[in-house]
């Protein structure tokens, strides 16, 4: 979502978003069980055969992410729940998402 390339509609109403955004500026975790409202109640199936090809994509999609924002500051993008983001607040949800998972599995 932070580079475009999948979009969802947002789902938050316009009026609660600085709570939301505030949330990523805070301290505060993802609770634990936190759904996404767009995703299906069955996870997609996995699309690589193996970790190794899983962490290469993963990695180009970073370097996918920081290239698209490095080369326009104002950039937005649009999050289904928190609204529209810029890079910094893409950066603050993205380590709040792979923190809560590494919590998740145990790993942090």
């Amino acid at each position: 979502m932070s580079t475009g390339k999948i979009i969802f509609p947002l789902v938050t109403p316009e009026e609660q978003l600085p709570k939301f955004k505030a949330f990523l500026y805070s301290d505060k975790e993802f609770r634990e069980n936190t759904k996404a409202p767009v995703l299906p109640e069955e996870p997609s199936p996995v699309r690589f055969a193996t970790m190794p090809e899983s962490i290469n994509d993963l990695d180009n999609d970073v370097q996918s992410f920081i290239h698209l924002f490095s080369n326009n500051d104002q950039l937005k993008t649009m999050h289904p729940v928190f609204g529209e983001l810029n890079y910094e607040e893409w950066v603050l949800l993205h380590y709040k998402h792979v923190t809560h998972h590494l919590r998740q599995f145990g790993l942090m």
